[in-house]
């Protein structure tokens, strides 16, 4: 689902998605759109985030890694 930045507010006050992918070739929105993201993830109790970077050697095993490690000790 593409969301743009005025539509992002609507979208979390309903809830959060497991995943969020920010993209845009402007990098001040792409910044607010994240913060936002994180504002609410905090507020329903989200402590640890995990950032994964994809450059030209990124290796996409990571990625599902990250998915499947679970912490005992993370509360959400």
């Amino acid at each position: 689902m593409q969301l743009r930045l005025d539509a992002l507010d609507a979208h979390l006050a309903k809830s959060l998605a497991p995943l969020y992918v920010i993209t845009s070739d402007e990098h001040l929105l792409a910044l607010e759109a994240a913060d936002k993201i994180r504002k609410t993830a905090r507020a329903q109790g989200f402590s640890e985030r995990e950032v994964l970077v994809v450059e030209r050697s990124f290796k996409w095993g990571e990625l599902l890694a990250a998915t499947q490690s679970q912490s005992l000790f993370r509360e959400r």
